[in-house]
């Protein structure tokens, strides 16, 4: 369990048989499926530790909290209404936190930084990290 918390809460309109107008409205709440933290200065990676990791450090190298939901479970007919992020953490020095999309895919793995984990660990196969979106395969 990762110290931040994500959720995707998405509210959808779908066509219904029996209600008013036609149209019904859901709230469907997706878990991460996966994540990881990626580290600027070492090329390290955080697959299977317990933290995620978020923004710049006191001497200015970059973290990176990389979080993918599976939204295959929303049906083809549904029209997206309203999407929210929630995000709890701790730890954190600030209050602010970007979400970007990202477009491909990348791997969640066996690393596991020790201690405080705010620098990571040596990758292992098919981790995320700086430079690869599966490390030693695709950069």
């Amino acid at each position: 369990m990762k110290h931040f918390v994500f959720q995707l809460t998405i509210i959808l309109s779908l066509l219904g048989l029996f209600s008013i107008n036609g149209l019904s409205q859901t709230t469907v709440v997706l878990e991460a499926e996966k994540d990881n933290s990626i580290y600027s200065e070492n090329d390290n990676s955080n697959g299977s530790g317990i933290s995620l990791f978020a923004g710049r450090t006191n001497s200015a190298a970059l973290r990176r909290a990389l979080v993918k939901f599976d939204i295959t479970s929303i049906p083809a007919n549904a029209t997206i209404t309203e999407a929210r992020l929630s995000i709890t953490g701790s730890r954190q020095s600030s209050n602010s936190i970007s979400a970007h999309r990202l477009n491909g895919d990348w791997g969640e793995s066996t690393s596991n930084a020790s201690g405080q984990e705010g620098q990571g660990a040596s990758p292992a196969a098919d981790d995320a990290t700086w430079n690869f979106q599966f490390f030693s395969t695709n950069a």
